[in-house]
């Protein structure tokens, strides 16, 4: 379940967030009742998870110690993150990346929590993406205690239009560093109030969602809208 942590930038619970997904996933995701967390050194993203060249003072990290850099992989390989976005209204940007069979949950951050009230064994943690310029500026925010989760939880300003907001976890997985993700049983009802379809798919995707959500006797919102 979601827990607080006093140095993150925790959205407001009725903050509207939205996850984007190919058809297959968030199937996966209907029919398991479970959320995946990717692990951050796993993104297509390199720079996951890595050292601003200030956190790197910060830290004390020693470019040429060579424990110094194991410590930092072991490091990034015990975090976990779930993408959401944060906006009032759908993102063409989003539909792109999914091409014609992009599904999208909206919903808020409130019904999320509540959604992960499910999973009685883990603690994960939200927060706002800080976005920053890697060679100029810090995952860190001045004032407050060093915290390696604002590390996990900064991007590069490239990203910046994202909005992006994270669930982000701590888990060790001792002895397989391949397992590049992990599940977490989630309530549904409260998480699918309204689905999203690209405006791009096919009729039969959403005849295809209907059905589903009527095996789960679930009854949310299924827009698709039209663009020029």
């Amino acid at each position: 379940m979601i827990k607080k942590h006093p140095d993150l930038r925790e959205p407001k619970d009725e903050t509207v967030i939205w996850k984007y997904l190919s058809l297959a996933k968030f199937l996966f995701l209907l029919k398991k009742e479970e959320l995946h967390f990717h692990r951050i050194d796993c993104f297509p993203d390199k720079n996951e998870g890595l050292l601003t060249t200030i956190d790197k003072k910060i830290f004390y990290f020693d470019e040429a110690n060579i424990a110094s850099k194991e410590y930092w992989e072991r490091e990034r390989k015990r975090y976990y993150i779930s993408c959401w976005i944060e906006s009032p209204h759908e993102l063409n940007l989003m539909w792109d990346r999914y091409s014609n069979e992009g599904i999208a949950i909206k919903t808020t951050v409130a019904n999320l929590k509540e959604s992960l009230e499910r999973d009685v064994k883990n603690v994960e943690r939200i927060s706002k993406v800080k976005y920053v310029d890697y060679e100029k500026e810090s995952s860190q925010d001045y004032g407050t205690p060093k915290q390696i989760y604002k590390i996990m939880l900064t991007k590069r300003k490239y990203f910046e239009q994202e909005k992006e907001i994270r669930l982000i976890m701590f888990k060790e997985i001792e002895g397989d560093s391949k397992i590049a993700g992990v599940n977490v049983p989630i309530y549904i009802e409260p998480l699918l109030q309204e689905i999203w379809i690209s405006p791009k798919a096919d009729a039969f995707i959403a005849e295809l969602i209907k059905q589903e959500m009527s095996f789960k006797n679930l009854n949310p919102s299924i827009v698709q809208m039209s663009h020029i």
